[in-house]
Parts: structure tokens; C-alpha cells; sequence
């Protein structure tokens, strides 16, 4: 199933992924529809949730905070976090309330950097979104879930690293753009 602004079932596909907020991945039956990743049943008959499905769930609900209210879509290929958090600096910057919402959004972002498990960089990016939503600014949620899926995991002792790096120049040059 693909989202679509605009169209007549888009507020009830948002609420849909909504209702999940703060729930166990995987057991809101109106947000199966939109689910792409698939448990092994020896998996799903233990109980266990895959790195995928909390990933995955935690992106659908923060795509369905984001996105509402909004005709044009807020997914955007290539805007990292970090991206949309320096764009959401320069807007700040340009508002009367300057130097003060700049320093905010700054910290902010710096603590988001610092996340120390894709549970806390969930909880980071919880707080960012209403943010990004009410400035109109659009994120890539492929790329946060795979953030999600890989920040702390222990194959890929490098990924949160790579993930920070990246999303702290993307933020200086959509900063100073």
C-alpha cells in the first residue's frame, strides 16, 4: 500500500499509523496494511520482535505525525535528519526569535547525535517531528529506518557512527545553504 496526500482515505490511513504510537510493533491490525517487513515465523512464534519491525513501526508512526495536515508529502528521498534539522535552523534563524530558536534547535540536534541506541534516537526524533511538521520540512524515512534498524546493532559496530558523521555535515550545509 503506497500513502497518498490528498486522497479520500489519506486521514484514516494517518490515523491508522497513528494508533501505534507507544504500542508493540506489529500488533495494531490497522497498520499491517502498510507493513513491509515480514517475521520468520520461529521469530513471531517466540514472540520476539526483528531489528526490521521496530524499525519499521516506529517510522510509519513518526511518517503519520509528520504527514498530517500536509497535502504534499513529507517523505523527501535524500533529506536526513540532519538535513531537515538544518533547514529547520535556518528557518528559525530568519524568524524574530533568532538566536535563542537557534541555539534550541542546535542542542537539540547535538543530543540527537548522541543517541546511544535506536530507541533513544526514536525518542529524539519523537521530539523533532512536530518540529519538521510545523516548518513544512520533509525527511527521508527510508533512511531512518534503516538508521533505526542499524544504529546499535552489533554486526554493524560502525553504523551509528557513519549515521552521525554524515548527518552532522548534512546539517552545517543545509544550515548554511
Amino acid at each position: 500500500m503506497t500513502f497518498v496526500p490528498g486522497s479520500p482515505q489519506a486521514g484514516a490511513e494517518l490515523a491508522a499509523l497513528r494508533s501505534g504510537t507507544g504500542r508493540e510493533p506489529g500488533t495494531i491490525a490497522a497498520m499491517w496494511p502498510f507493513h513491509r517487513t515480514h517475521m520468520a515465523s520461529e521469530w513471531r512464534n517466540k514472540g520476539s520482535l526483528t531489528r526490521d519491525l521496530a524499525a519499521e513501526h516506529t517510522v510509519l508512526t513518526l511518517f503519520a505525525r509528520h504527514q498530517q495536515t500536509h497535502n504534499r508529502p513529507m517523505h523527501v528521498a535524500g533529506a536526513s535528519p540532519g538535513t531537515a534539522a538544518g533547514l529547520l535552523l535556518r528557518k528559525a534563524g530568519a524568524d524574530s526569535e533568532g538566536k535563542a530558536a537557534t541555539a534550541a534547535l542546535e542542542r537539540r540536534f547535538g543530543v540527537l547525535l548522541t543517541s546511544a541506541d535506536a530507541e533513544e534516537l526514536a525518542m529524539h526524533m519523537r521530539s523533532l517531528i512536530p518540529l519538521l511538521n510545523q516548518a513544512r520540512v520533509g525527511l527521508d524515512y527510508d533512511l531512518l529506518r534503516t538508521a533505526l534498524r542499524t544504529w546499535d546493532d552489533p554486526r554493524r559496530p560502525n553504523a551509528a557512527t557513519t549515521f552521525r558523521q554524515r548527518w552532522d555535515r548534512d546539517f552545517h550545509l543545509a544550515a548554511s545553504s
